[in-house]
C-alpha cells in the first residue's frame, strides 16, 4: 500500500493504492520494473538509492522502565500497601517480610526477563533470512 495525491476541486488530497487489487501489469509499471525482473545494475542502483529492505527494531527498554514495568502490578500494589499498614502498627517484622518478598519478586522478573531477551536475540542471530529474487529473468537467492 502506497500512497498518492490525488488534485480534487483545488485541493490536493492523499488516497491510498491498495497493490493487491491492482494488475500485474499496473503494479510492475508503478514499480518501475517488469516481469523478468531488475538488472543487477538497476538493483545495486536502487540499493543505493532506497537502502535495505529492513525494518528499524523497537528501542531498546531502559533499565528503570523494566524496573517499572515489574512493579505496576496489582499484586505487587497490594503487597505495597499491606507494608505501609503494617507499618502504621508497628508490625515490623511483617513490614521486612512482605518487603523482601516484593524485592524477591521484582528481582526474579528482572532476571527472568534478560534471560529471555538473551534467548531471543540468539534466535535472532541464528536465523539465516534469504529471499528468492528475479534478475534478468533468473531466479537468484539473496541475503534479505
Amino acid at each position: 500500500m502506497s500512497k498518492m495525491s490525488v488534485p480534487m476541486e483545488g485541493v490536493t488530497v492523499e488516497q491510498e493504492e491498495y497493490w493487491h487489487s491492482e494488475t500485474v501489469e499496473k503494479v510492475l509499471e508503478l514499480q518501475e520494473s517488469r516481469r523478468d525482473g531488475l538488472t543487477h545494475a538497476e538493483a545495486e542502483k536502487r540499493l543505493e538509492i532506497y537502502g535495505k529492505n529492513e525494518m528499524t527494531p523497537p528501542p531498546k527498554i531502559g533499565f528503570l522502565m523494566k524496573l517499572f514495568l515489574q512493579i505496576n502490578n496489582i499484586l505487587i500494589y497490594i503487597l505495597i500497601a499491606a507494608a505501609i499498614v503494617s507499618g502504621i502498627l508497628k508490625e515490623y517484622a511483617e513490614v521486612a517480610l512482605i518487603v523482601g518478598v516484593v524485592v524477591l519478586n521484582v528481582t526474579i522478573g528482572m532476571i527472568q526477563e534478560g534471560k529471555a531477551e538473551k534467548a531471543a536475540e540468539a534466535i535472532k542471530g541464528m536465523l539465516s533470512a534469504k529471499a528468492t529474487v528475479i534478475r534478468e529473468g533468473q531466479p537468484t537467492e539473496i541475503q534479505a
